[in-house]
């Protein structure tokens, strides 16, 4: 299960020998949108090709854009006490919601399903109760809760919906440089950024 394990800040981490690419992909894509997000391997190592590389750019530009959304979040984590990655059942009284392991949300407005499972192109993705718009394709609402059966999950794809009554979109416009920790964030973010994106 991904979040409500008792840790508020989870991460994720690989050992051993460099995955194939696919996995390297697929395991960027699921801590993308994690509060730590952590490189065992980096793209650029000699197993990996082009393809990887421009997905894990793609990967942190998302990161980037969601980066004033993760830094609320802990705030208000620690000001409510509650998780900020969350198991989909704590959104949600719905019977469906406690069978689903592989998909998580971030506070209560961005719900993340990324792939798991190797040669998987498509996944089905629950979305609880509200109107709720798709990350990979702004124009699309849909209203939960529901379960939107194989939605298109190529492998530059990670599925995420956000809340369309959010105040945050994942649009980068919130400033998260009202405090010391939203100013590191964001230089990290910005040093980040231009090693991979240059």
């Amino acid at each position: 299960m991904i979040g409500g394990n008792g840790l508020n800040h989870n991460e994720s981490n690989i050992r051993g020998e460099p995955p194939e690419e696919e996995l390297y992909i697929r395991w960027t894509q699921a801590n993308t949108l994690l509060l730590a997000m952590q490189f065992s391997y980096p793209p650029w190592h000699s197993k990996y090709g082009g393809e990887v590389l421009n997905i894990v750019k793609k990967s942190l530009e998302l990161r980037k854009k969601w980066m004033h959304y993760l830094i609320k979040n802990v705030r208000k984590s620690v000001e409510d006490k509650v998780p900020v990655i969350r198991p989909m059942w704590w959104a949600s009284d719905d019977n469906e919601a406690l069978t689903i392991d592989d998909q998580f949300m971030v506070g209560s407005d961005l719900v993340v399903a990324p792939v798991i499972k190797s040669g998987q192109k498509t996944r089905n993705v629950y979305l609880p109760e509200g109107n709720w718009r798709n990350g990979n394709n702004v124009s699309e609402v849909v209203i939960g809760p529901t379960t939107i059966k194989d939605y298109p999950s190529p492998l530059d794809v990670l599925p995420h919906f956000y809340r369309t009554d959010s105040d945050d979109s994942g649009n980068g416009s919130s400033s998260i440089f009202g405090s010391p920790m939203g100013l590191f964030c964001s230089i990290i973010s910005i040093i980040i950024s231009l090693y991979f994106l240059n």
